[in-house]
């Protein structure tokens, strides 16, 4: 008995086999060389419950025996042997075999080689494509912007890819340009969020949301709709955000950050469902710190004090590097004044404290060794020049209040306005921002640009009454020195333009590879207009960083070290607040050219001047490149 069972299952195992060998040479209509015939034939496979892997790279390889001009049909068969899993067992040489095959047959067409350079990075894609295309023009558009296309010339694709090659190297101009390009061609690829990254880096906030809303709809895919939603929810644009959020979690088997999505419904006015968002957060265990942490910050808003004491209580309960610095006790506290303290509370607090002293102890750390090498200088006979003859105002007491309140500034300026930077200090993961899935793969961060115009006005305006500060006592006299406003303002202006000269460029802000400060300057101009840009960069900023380096930090160690080391000193000082390493050394440069300035009129007025001027190209240059360039593109 036992054997005829067997048989007759052997035999029907057969049969099931035969069967859909025969429904598939039955039923399959979609030709090799179709688009997607690579999904049809996976989805088949699946079905038949058999390895047939074989069977269809034969197929592909018949037509192809038969139509030796057909790119479409070796990219769908790459594309099979990719999808299928089989490359595995072979260590990808099937796949590597395949696209080797697709070069050599169709060199130079830009649908073949926008196909392989997808498998290329960066650099080594935008070397494969050049290198691969004949004809290019001097600016490097294969085959011009217009004319038409059979298939496979059309260059729409290899724009595309060129715009995702040059987006990965951070030449945003080149791949913006590329963009443009692909959608001219009308290449069905969306770059709307590579389009949208680079306009929100460049400060083009409206033009990004014009990319992102152009394809947002309910066709797109989850993962796409969720990070649309995101740049629009950066972007200022909640409504847009929340009504696409929505779109993704309607999908079948959708889904959507419920962080964001929750802070889209509540800037939307729909506080009950951003509530039950940040409830599934704080019910998740990867986002329950940071949905506790929007939890409270929504009942320290909209709730009562007991439900905003019970959060804070919950986001308290993670630990100290909840609160590190106790502001969002301090928060609860402006709330609701009479809610009851614990003790743990009162330790964010003491931490902000003893940072602060740290703050106002730290200047020993540089006045201490500037001090005993004046003593060492002295106990060698060993005279000291002074460039300002005058009494001193500016002594080691100004530069110790200087450097105390700088840090103090700096740590209330992070605390009121980026306290997620502090908390990065305490977090294995980063926090402040947003991060997102970039458009080129991986992922990319991105700063609010209204959080970073916020702060870096806040630290303008502070830097500036530091200033005035320091300027008391006498400092006013500093200011003009020996030479008349004429012979100040022309060589101000013959210094700013060798130091432009010298600077080869690197300050020039060409949305191609922008500093930090540029990016923090776009985001200025994007959120408060250009002209109060023009206040902070060509007035408030000169003005502060030459009382600070120039003024008190030069003429304070310069009376115990002599102008040659203090310059030195006062012009690491400068590159080093600027924190941008590929310029560095134009920075101390720049910084001990100024000082050389300050000693040869005896006053800061013309440093100011040139810094000034200096500051007012580099303005120019950036609001050019911002109203200009895109109409480069058109």
């Amino acid at each position: 008995m036992a054997c005829v069972v067997n048989a007759g299952s052997h035999g029907k195992s057969q049969i099931q086999k035969s069967r859909a060998a025969s429904s598939r040479s039955e039923t399959s209509v979609v030709f090799p060389a179709q688009e997607n015939s690579h999904q049809t034939y996976l989805d088949e496979w699946a079905a038949s419950d058999e390895n047939a892997y074989a069977e269809y790279i034969g197929r592909y390889d018949r037509y192809l025996a038969l139509h030796t001009g057909s790119s479409e049909a070796q990219i769908e068969k790459c594309e099979f042997i990719r999808g299928s899993n089989q490359d595995d067992e072979t260590d990808g040489t099937d796949f590597q075999a395949c696209l080797d095959t697709l070069t050599a047959h169709f060199p130079g067409l830009p649908k073949a080689v926008a196909y392989r350079a997808g498998f290329l990075n960066g650099d080594s894609a935008i070397a494969f494509i050049h290198r691969s295309m004949a004809g290019l023009d001097p600016h490097g558009l294969p085959g011009g912007p217009s004319g038409g296309a059979s298939s496979g010339q059309d260059p729409g694709p290899l724009y595309a890819r060129l715009a995702q090659a040059y987006h990965q190297v951070d030449s945003s101009f080149k791949a913006l340009a590329y963009a443009r390009m692909a959608s001219l061609r009308g290449d069905t690829t969306d770059l709307s969020l590579l389009i949208a990254e680079i306009e929100e880096k460049d400060g083009h906030r409206e033009a990004a949301v014009a990319a992102l809303l152009e394809r947002a709809d309910s066709s797109q895919a989850a993962w796409s709709l969720n990070q649309k939603a995101e740049a629009l929810l950066r972007l200022g644009h909640a409504r847009d955000a929340a009504r696409i959020f929505a779109y993704a979690r309607a999908k079948p088997n959708g889904w959507s950050d419920p962080l964001s999505h929750g802070e889209a419904l509540e800037k939307s006015g729909k506080g009950e469902d951003a509530l039950t968002m940040y409830r599934k957060a704080a019910a998740e265990p990867g986002t329950r710190r940071d949905g506790l942490k929007f939890l409270f910050a929504y009942q320290a808003r909209h709730g009562r004090a007991d439900s905003a004491l019970v959060a804070y209580t919950r986001l308290r309960d993670e630990g100290f590097a909840a609160d590190p610095l106790g502001r969002n006790r301090l928060r609860l506290f402006l709330s609701h004044p009479k809610l009851p303290w614990r003790g743990r509370d009162a330790l964010g607090i003491l931490a902000l404290l003893g940072l602060l002293m740290a703050g106002f102890l730290a200047p020993a750390t540089v006045i201490g060794p500037v001090h005993y090498a004046g003593l060492l200088l002295k106990s060698r006979n060993q005279s000291v020049t002074v460039t300002q003859p005058l009494p001193g105002v500016w002594g080691f007491t100004r530069l110790w209040a200087l450097l105390g309140w700088y840090l103090a500034l700096q740590l209330i300026l992070l605390m009121a306005l980026d306290y997620a930077e502090i908390e990065d200090v305490f977090q294995a993961v980063p926090k402040s921002g947003a991060w997102a899935a970039s458009a080129t793969g991986g992922f990319a961060y991105f700063p609010d640009p209204v959080e970073t115009a916020r702060l870096f006005l806040a630290y303008a305006l502070s830097m500036t009454v530091l200033g005035i500060f320091m300027l008391r006592r006498g400092g006013w006299n500093r200011l003009r020195g020996d030479w008349s406003w004429k012979r100040t303002l022309i060589s101000a202006v013959v210094a700013a333009g060798v130091l432009r000269m010298l600077s080869l460029g690197s300050a020039f802000p060409w949305p191609g590879d922008l500093a930090a400060q540029t990016r923090e300057m776009l985001a200025m101009a994007g959120t408060y207009g250009w002209p109060a840009l023009f206040v902070v960069v060509v007035m408030m900023g000169p003005a502060y960083e030459e009382i600070f380096f120039r003024g008190v930090i030069l003429e304070s160690c310069e009376r115990h070290i002599g102008f040659g080391a203090a310059n030195l000193l006062q012009g690491a000082a400068f590159s080093a607040m600027h924190m941008d390493k590929s310029h560095a050394l134009f920075f101390l440069l720049f910084g001990m050219s100024l000082g050389l300035l300050r000693r040869w009129s005896g006053g800061l007025a013309s440093g100011m001047a040139c810094h000034a001027v200096f500051n007012a190209v580099a303005f120019g240059a950036l609001a050019y490149v911002d109203h200009a360039a895109p109409a480069l593109f058109h």
